[in-house]
């Protein structure tokens, strides 16, 4: 059956889906990582808390986004699973590279930052394009999308500490999300819509 064309219903959806995911897995797996690294030593900690707080954002993240995306996937379950996998291992490796980049090569932080962002969309989009991959032609751009959307976070970031003195950090909270899901929405509805993308 034909598929109708995706446009700003679905961009919007994809959007909130976005957000509430992050926001949610965020809240959770944040502290929960923090609260575990803490009862621990640094070199077991560390990579142990980010990878527990990875992996509630990938959950919570997965779910949300296979919510919309549902009536194009075959299944549900291996979106969120390799989401989860995904997030799991690019918070573990992002955050690894990010602290030896600052050390080893004295980059700022804002490249250090970004560089360990782009390594956690690459293992999100990796994920997410092996489970779907079958489903949607030439969904390989979409490791691009990932990579591509999460890279902004840093400058989000660097945007709202630098203008909105002690409220930044509450605002990069939600915008944050809110910039890689419209880049991340934007160009998956090019990936899918049929004229273009058949499943």
């Amino acid at each position: 059956m034909k598929q109708a064309k995706l446009g700003w219903n679905f961009w919007l959806q994809w959007v909130l889906a976005y957000v509430l995911g992050s926001v949610v897995g965020s809240s959770i797996g944040k502290p929960l990582g923090e609260a575990i690294s803490s009862q621990m030593s640094p070199g077991l900690g560390g990579p142990l808390g980010a990878a527990i707080a990875g992996a509630c954002v990938g959950l919570a993240l997965g779910f949300a986004e296979a919510l919309v995306l549902g009536p194009y996937l075959k299944s549900i379950t291996p979106w969120v699973v390799g989401t989860a996998i995904g997030s799991t291992v690019g918070t573990v490796l992002g955050g690894l590279l990010d602290k030896t980049v600052q050390s080893q090569l004295h980059l700022s932080d804002l490249l250090s930052s970004i560089l360990g962002f782009m390594v956690v969309g690459l293992c999100i989009g990796v994920a997410q394009w092996w489970v779907a991959k079958e489903q949607f032609k030439e969904f390989s751009w979409w490791i691009v999308a990932v990579v591509v959307g999460l890279a902004f976070g840093p400058l989000v970031n660097l945007i709202a500490l630098s203008t909105l003195s002690f409220v930044g950090p509450a605002v990069a909270f939600f915008v944050r999300p809110l910039v890689s899901g419209a880049v991340t929405g934007a160009i998956l509805i090019g990936l899918l819509n049929p004229e273009e993308k058949a499943l």
